[in-house]
């Protein structure tokens, strides 16, 4: 019984890894068939003064989806168009200006066949990728890229399988080549993924995450000690910051600062106490201003071990308060 199987997992095992072999058999075949037509799509993409259609019926019609998405991400715009609905009048989406690309492994899909009479109308360049370079929607288009495999890794030889691997990744290549011309950089890649991981690294400033003013100990330099360590407390945001009458920061005093104080031997309560605050307060605390990056405030605080920032604004007025808490609570 466990040579029986042993035997079956090797030969499920046998069939995945023969399969894998076809379809990368059938990408190595689709590298050598890049040619100028190929070059060509991609100076029209980068000169397009419109949007980027891309329409595909079927398994081709969600690989247009992926491709039409990750045109717009990549900073060309982009959508996608359901040929069904674009000859029942969803065509009005069309301009001169766009470039259409159009996705059939045969070329002979009627509802692909139908869109062309009005594309030519309309006057927009038109794109097909087909496997065939002679059928019908390659012959009618304005440039055709041809996207043969050897074989459907598909033992009957009839589900798109390796063609459409092959499609998913020739879309994939005409959209990187488009936005490694354009030197598309990580910052406008997280503004179109505001929502992402990278989004909220390089697009979140600290004025986002901050503390508004009202809510900080803001006191005055001639608060008393004893004031200063209630109002510490209080408001627990670990420091108390010290302002003048026009709330221009004069220094901050921390939990840390407390702390050192109480073990220092030659502090004296009854003396110390009822003295101003400003005597023990930091003169040169470490601030940020209110436009900075997130992560530019979340590096500072991590290099120098400190938990909170106090936010100034041009002129050097306290304007909030930023915690490396909310910094990493945001996902920065």
């Amino acid at each position: 019984m466990m040579k029986s199987k042993i035997e079956t997992s090797q030969n499920i095992l046998n069939s995945a890894q023969g399969f894998l072999r076809i379809e990368r058999d059938g990408l190595r075949a689709l590298e050598a068939q890049l040619d100028e037509h190929f070059v060509t799509a991609v100076q029209w993409l980068l000169s397009c003064r419109g949007k980027v259609v891309v329409t595909g019926m079927g398994k081709s019609g969600h690989i247009g989806r992926k491709l039409s998405a990750t045109l717009s991400s990549t900073g060309t715009p982009s959508l996608f168009l359901h040929p069904g609905e674009g000859v029942h009048g969803d065509l009005g989406v069309v301009a001169r200006q766009d470039v259409v690309i159009l996705l059939s492994n045969s070329g002979t899909t009627e509802e692909m066949l139908q869109l062309l009479p009005s594309l030519r109308s309309i006057g927009c360049q038109t794109v097909s990728i087909t496997r065939d370079p002679s059928s019908p929607l390659a012959t009618q288009v304005a440039l055709h890229i041809s996207c043969q495999v050897p074989k459907e890794a598909c033992p009957l030889s009839l589900a798109p399988t390796t063609s459409t691997t092959a499609l998913l990744a020739l879309g994939d290549t005409l959209a990187l080549c488009v936005m490694e011309r354009r030197r598309f950089t990580p910052e406008q890649f997280a503004l179109y993924h505001p929502q992402g991981a990278l989004g909220r690294r390089l697009l979140t400033r600290v004025e986002d995450v901050m503390l508004p003013k009202d809510r900080l100990p803001l006191v005055a330099p001639g608060l008393s000690l004893r004031q200063g360590v209630v109002e510490l407390a209080h408001k627990r945001l670990g420091l108390l910051i010290i302002v003048d009458e026009t709330q221009n920061l004069l220094g901050v005093f921390s939990n840390g600062d407390l702390s050192r104080l109480l073990e220092d031997p030659t502090h004296d309560p009854n003396v110390d106490w009822p003295r101003p605050i400003s005597g023990w307060m930091r003169t040169d605390p470490l601030t940020v201003a209110h436009d900075s990056m997130a992560l530019a405030a979340k590096e500072l605080m991590q290099e120098n071990s400190v938990l909170t920032l106090v936010v100034t604004d041009s002129n050097n007025r306290v304007y909030g308060a930023v915690q490396l808490y909310d910094i990493l609570r945001a996902g920065i």
